[in-house]
């Protein structure tokens, strides 16, 4: 297995992969909940070009190791962490109302989600939700603040969603740990199958396979295209400080 590159809202992260042709690169990783001593893990790289990696990768996040393999040329299948928290009854109480949240965590340290069930998502205006999921994202039931994904059901094994990220601190076009942590929640619900289940955000699709053994999930699969948005070569040897030996 190769190792690769991992992007983000809230993680960036490089790890050293072989390659024919060789080009140095060192990259932060930057977790904005984690303090500031936790946040400086840099990584000396060998960057392939045109392609980063191979078939399959092995990825390091700060919360874990995270698989990927190569579908096709755009599409990728990815192993996301293992839930570490998973309780799909979390009421939040928000200005006299009760919202039937459930939460979970993706790793571990866990990434927090909050995922809320809320009728006419698909009509409803980033700007209208703004309010709601900046409440959310930092209600005192969620200690770490919350990814809020909000998400409404349209057919079988079929949402839409909308996340309000941490971090970014606005709606995000799509949030592929709150997609899974959202098709978790509804498959242990028992209202999705968990097999090839179908999510729309503003950005695209995504698809998700649950695996389970009775009430602990025990691998998420997340599969959808990629999309090369920028290539470029860093050459300020002191833009990141001395190398890493």
């Amino acid at each position: 297995d190769n190792l690769g590159i991992a992007v983000g809202a809230v993680d960036v992260g490089v790890i050293p992969t072989e390659a024919p042709r060789r080009k140095t690169a060192q990259i932060r990783v930057c977790r904005p909940d984690l303090p500031e001593q936790r946040q400086r893990f840099l990584f000396q790289t060998d960057i392939l070009h045109p392609a980063l990696a191979g078939e399959r990768q092995r990825i390091e996040t700060t919360a874990g190791i995270v698989t990927g393999e190569r579908i096709d040329r755009r599409n990728y299948r990815i192993r996301l962490n293992d839930p570490t928290v998973l309780e799909v009854d979390y009421p939040v109480e928000l200005e006299g109302k009760t919202w039937a949240c459930a939460y979970v965590e993706l790793g571990d340290p866990g990434l927090p989600h909050a995922v809320v069930p809320l009728s006419g998502l698909r009509d409803r205006s980033f700007e209208e939700l703004r309010p709601l999921g900046r409440a959310l994202r930092s209600h005192p039931a969620f200690p770490k603040g919350a990814n809020v994904n909000f998400y409404e059901l349209i057919g079988p094994d079929h949402l839409v969603e909308k996340t309000f990220e941490r971090g970014v601190e606005d709606f995000t076009y799509a949030c592929g740990t709150g997609t899974c942590s959202t098709v978790a929640v509804l498959t242990l619900l028992g209202l999705v199958s968990g097999s090839h289940v179908i999510a729309d955000m503003p950005g695209g699709r995504l698809i998700v396979d649950v695996l389970r053994e009775g009430d602990r999930i025990t691998d998420l699969y997340l599969t959808g295209p990629t999309n090369m948005v920028l290539q470029g070569e860093l050459t300020d040897e002191t833009l990141f400080g001395d190398p890493i030996e």
